[in-house]
């Protein structure tokens, strides 16, 4: 810890110097090309704000004019997910779901950096260099860290935009301070989702000052990092498999109907460790998978499902199908997944917030030890603990505390289990602020089109145009 908190200090003494006042100013706003009730303008922002009068990126907006301006509280600031959601995007196909906060506001939102890396950076960022392993030597775990580093540094070499070393939260943060000043606004009102927490995060302990209101939606939680993250998604796995079983109980339409599904579950770990079983068909036809691939994979198919779900429906086959020996199943959500994590562009996107910890092989081993303590059935090391081993350049943005009494509070809501825990975790920061529970599955409840998401929808406009909290909300998912 003391070396992060060394790195974060560097790295927030350096940027100090530099203000976004750099950034250039918006251009007029035209209706867009694809959508007239929407408005679109470009906002260029240096590629390093250590260095304003660098290489610039260009960031899109979208924006949709309040529908009642005499009542106009300012602008709305959309903060999407990802990393590397086109934000701007997502708002030139405005949905009912909007009416109601354009009443009081201007909402706005943006493709961040994040986004335009993915189409910017060359074809050596966005290859799979290898697949990822669950390293159980430390000579393992080296090959493992110099094979992905080796993939960063091609790309690295290959960037011509530098955007690659500059995708860090901090950097993201500085951008939507940016959009506010374009915006002439002295404070933004914020509706954060996902991923986007962790640049909200960094906005609000750099610009405290600047923020109204916001209302975050299943965002992890970057200040107690992965003790928070890592326990939530493990133990939000097991709740999740047990509303399994008892959907698998109740249903033939499960496969694993009339079966004791934990028994067989644990049965198929145990197959698969000691003979791995083979993918048959698929682009993955003749790998075999052992317990850990299972393990890995399975949150993929059990946190965003409900009874009934497509998701849950193919978990039961896939399970059942490996039980008779074919693991096609499982081949694309585990092996297509630890591939794609190989991707140099992912690392960069993912590493230098140091959300899922910058890991040694000793770390590694404790993290993995606490997986499979916390979560016997399901307890493996996730996707980003294990690449972020290959990204060797200073933590950028580590987990750190918000700044004491300068932030208003903030009202949070996620999915149960799954979202709400990060989210309430990192609330608990912010004095005063609140939290809703929606007892469903899913991700992203206010744009994610889920049953019964209206009730906290009206908790969210509620809070956002007039700051009323709720205390202790529960919503439910409609049956």
């Amino acid at each position: 810890m003391k070396l992060l908190a060394a790195g974060f200090l560097m790295a927030a003494t350096t940027l100090s110097m530099v203000t976004p006042a750099s950034a250039g100013p918006v251009t007029v706003w035209k209706p867009c090309p694809d959508n007239a009730a929407a408005q679109c303008a470009n906002l260029r922002v240096p590629v390093n704000w250590a260095r304003p009068d660098g290489r610039t990126i260009t960031l899109e907006l979208t924006r949709l004019p309040a529908l009642a301006p005499e009542k106009r509280i300012g602008t709305l600031f959309d903060i999407p997910g990802g990393p590397g959601e086109p934000g701007a995007e997502a708002l030139k196909r405005p949905a009912a779901i909007y009416t109601a906060l354009r009443q009081r506001f201007d909402v706005v939102s943006y493709n961040p950096r994040t986004a335009v890396a993915l189409s910017a950076l060359p074809a050596s960022c966005t290859r799979t260099w290898s697949s990822l392993t669950d390293p159980r030597s430390r000579d393992a775990y080296a090959g493992q860290a110099r094979s992905l580093s080796r993939g960063v540094a091609v790309c690295r070499r290959d960037d011509r935009t530098g955007l690659l070393t500059n995708l860090d939260s901090i950097s993201v943060a500085r951008d939507m301070e940016a959009v506010r000043q374009a915006l002439g606004e002295t404070q933004l009102t914020f509706t954060v989702r996902s991923h986007g927490g962790v640049p909200m995060t960094a906005y609000a302990r750099l610009f405290p000052q600047r923020i109204r209101a916001a209302y975050l939606d299943g965002v992890p939680d970057h200040i107690d990092a992965w003790d928070n993250n890592g326990r939530e998604w493990l133990t939000g796995t097991e709740k999740a498999f047990d509303r399994f079983v008892s959907w698998c109980a109740a249903t033939t339409a499960c496969k694993l109907h009339g079966r004791d599904v934990r028994v067989a579950w644990r049965r198929l770990i145990h197959r698969a460790d000691v003979s791995p079983i083979p993918v048959m068909e698929g682009a993955f036809a003749k790998r075999k998978l052992t317990g850990w691939h299972f393990k890995i994979s399975a949150p993929v198919f059990l946190l965003p499902g409900a009874a009934g779900d497509f998701s849950w429906r193919a978990f039961a086959a896939a399970v059942d199908k490996a039980l008779r020996g074919d693991a096609s199943g499982f081949g694309t959500p585990s092996l297509g997944n630890l591939r794609h994590w190989t991707r140099p562009v992912i690392l960069a996107l993912q590493c230098p917030d140091g959300l899922w910890g910058r890991t040694g092989y000793f770390d590694l081993r404790r993290s993995r030890g606490l997986s499979e303590r916390l979560s016997p059935d399901f307890g493996a090391l996730s996707y980003p603990t294990l690449a972020c081993t290959g990204w060797t350049a200073p933590l950028a943005n580590p987990p750190q505390s918000l700044p004491a009494g300068k932030l208003p509070a903030f009202l949070g809501a996620g999915t149960h289990p799954g979202d709400y825990e990060p989210t309430r975790d990192l609330l608990a920061h912010i004095p005063g602020s609140a939290t809703v529970r929606y007892d469903g599955p899913g991700h992203v409840i206010y744009l994610g089109g889920m049953p019964g998401a209206h009730c906290v929808i009206e908790h969210a406009v509620r809070y956002l145009t007039s700051l009323v909290l709720p205390s202790g909300a529960v919503c439910r998912a409609k049956k």
